[in-house]
């Protein structure tokens, strides 16, 4: 299963880590800021309407697999 054994949502993970140590690294306060935005903005416009869409293509077995994995991790 490779990172989606750790992550249900590997390259959302990834954007958001990106972004913030882009911000770090650039010392920007505003950036590391609107990371917990960026968070809830992805789980809402993308993870939670994807997540709708495995749940019904899969069914029990998407809820056996999101019973088991974080989100995000």
């Amino acid at each position: 299963m490779g990172c989606y054994a750790f992550s249900r949502n590997p390259v959302y993970l990834g954007f958001v880590g990106i972004h913030l140590s882009a911000a770090i690294l650039l010392g920007s306060t505003a950036g590391v800021l609107a990371t917990p935005v960026l968070i809830a903005l992805i789980s809402a416009l993308h993870i939670e309407i994807e997540e709708a869409a495995m749940h019904s293509l899969f069914g029990r077995e998407w809820e056996t697999y999101s019973n088991k994995t974080g989100r995000w991790l």
